[in-house]
């Protein structure tokens, strides 16, 4: 479920994004569900069975949460190292110093710690 929760929340959120076509609010769950091998029935009886028991439910929105922050932090590595209340300019100024002397972005074998077979929930 971290995992299915975990792509939904970028699904949803990018819906307000336009994709390579230029189209915005597109529905993803169906892919979602497709390869989850599962339907919306499912998805449904599964979130209702986790919410009747909060505490698990809580502990598989904070791993959705941790992992959520770790895919950013391979697609944006500098927002980890600028605090948030700094004007966007000066933000950006961080950004162009630090990328210099980063070099190349984490790779993506970062998470597989965070990966489905580690997953409790």
């Amino acid at each position: 479920m971290v995992e299915l929760w975990t792509e939904i929340t970028i699904a949803n959120n990018a819906k307000s994004v336009q994709n390579r076509k230029g189209q915005k609010k597109i529905n993803y769950m169906p892919f979602i569900y497709q390869k989850h091998n599962i339907d919306s029935v499912r998805f449904m009886q599964s979130n209702i069975y986790y919410t009747s028991k909060i505490e698990d439910y809580e502990k598989m929105f904070q791993r959705v949460e941790l992992k959520l922050r770790k895919i950013k932090e391979i697609y944006d590595p500098l927002s980890a190292d600028i605090d948030p209340t700094l004007p966007v300019w000066k933000k950006d100024s961080i950004r162009r110093v630090n990328r210099k002397k980063r070099g190349d972005p984490t790779p993506l074998d970062e998470l597989e710690d965070l990966g489905p077979e580690n997953e409790k929930y």
